[in-house]
């Protein structure tokens, strides 16, 4: 989530059917954006509740319509194929000047 958007979205699944789905345990993450947005939605309302701007929110599922907030966290891993993060971390959060610093608008 950054800015208030879903940016990106992973399901992922333990190998064996465990509740823990740690990739360095051997689960995977599979890339689903779009597919569950009201889980999206919640996962963007989990990033306001705590002030964030940029956050990872991890859900677990009961059902494909119903999802419950595991943890918020605030740096967010994202897999390489999740391929839209980076740019809107970059163009939408540009970094702040540093003190004394001046910037000029082109």
């Amino acid at each position: 989530m950054i800015d208030g958007e879903p940016v990106a979205a992973a399901v992922r699944t333990s190998r064996n059917g465990a509740l823990a789905s740690n990739l360095a345990q051997g689960g995977s993450a599979t890339p689903c954006p779009g597919r569950y947005p009201q889980a999206e939605a919640l996962a963007v309302a989990a990033a306001r509740a705590v002030g964030l701007t940029i956050a990872g929110v991890d859900l677990l599922f009961s059902s494909a319509d119903f999802s419950t907030i595991c943890e918020v966290n605030s740096a967010p891993g994202w897999r390489p194929e999740m391929t839209a993060v980076t740019p809107a971390i970059t163009v939408r959060r540009p970094l702040p000047p540093r003190a004394g610093e001046v910037r000029r608008q082109i």
